[in-house]
């Protein structure tokens, strides 16, 4: 449904982004990203992209900012992996169709220190287009980031593997005792008097047994009572 689900790795977007936040992006419409930012070019529009080789990005193209254009270090970097940083300059080419670079976005860490740092100089930025787009973040969370880092890592899985294996165990468990108590109690009420199929009746066949059996009580005292008289 064009939603993806990533977890920030490096400080390059801290502190809007640290490292550990979980964010969630939306395949939006190109069409519509042009317009906000254009209509306003300080929004913040936070673009999740492949950072990748684009065939489609211009071989000499070079951003209209003048920090990207003449910073020391200034440069254009391909990492090959999935990249989050924030739009800071879209061009359109109404001569190209949408997927064949219609659309030349460049964005930037808004943390120079830390591209300083990693010797990449504060005019570090990356140029792609709608070909390599992703999603916007829409949402962020530190707390489903450390959950997620959690489930990832060796101790989280294997709790996970441990909770439905100790469940099966228990409820496997406790089916057994069922099965071996309902039995014994099965052969206990086979084997009583016949008080257990006493215990089963209704009222009124309990009087109607008291009747039959009183009947045959006196049948078999007139019987005797007969026999001692002849």
């Amino acid at each position: 449904f064009g939603y993806g689900s990533f977890v920030v790795l490096t400080d390059s977007m801290w502190p809007e982004l640290p490292v550990g936040c979980s964010i969630l992006t939306y395949k939006e419409n190109v069409d519509k990203i042009y317009s906000q930012f254009t209509a306003n070019p300080e929004a913040v529009i936070d673009i999740t992209f492949q950072n990748n080789h684009d065939p489609y990005v211009n071989p000499n193209f070079e951003p209209d900012t003048e920090e990207y254009k003449k910073s020391k270090g200034g440069q254009a970097i391909t990492t090959g992996m999935v990249m989050t940083h924030r739009l800071v300059e879209i061009h359109l080419d109404e001569s190209k169709n949408y997927g064949e670079g219609r659309y030349t976005m460049v964005t930037a860490g808004i943390n120079k220190n830390a591209a300083k740092e990693a010797g990449a100089g504060e005019g570090q930025y990356q140029v792609f287009t709608e070909k390599q787009l992703l999603g916007v973040v829409k949402f962020k969370s530190m707390f489903i980031g450390k959950v997620l880092n959690f489930v990832s890592s060796a101790y989280g899985l294997i709790i996970l593997l441990l909770i439905p294996a100790a469940y099966l165990i228990i409820t496997s468990g406790l089916d057994i005792y069922r099965a071996v108590s309902e039995k014994e109690e099965a052969e206990e009420a086979a084997g009583s008097n016949g008080e257990a199929k006493v215990d089963g009746l209704s009222d009124k066949d309990r009087e109607r047994l008291k009747q039959e059996l009183l009947q045959e009580m006196i049948e078999k005292k007139k019987k005797g009572d007969d026999k001692k008289d002849a």
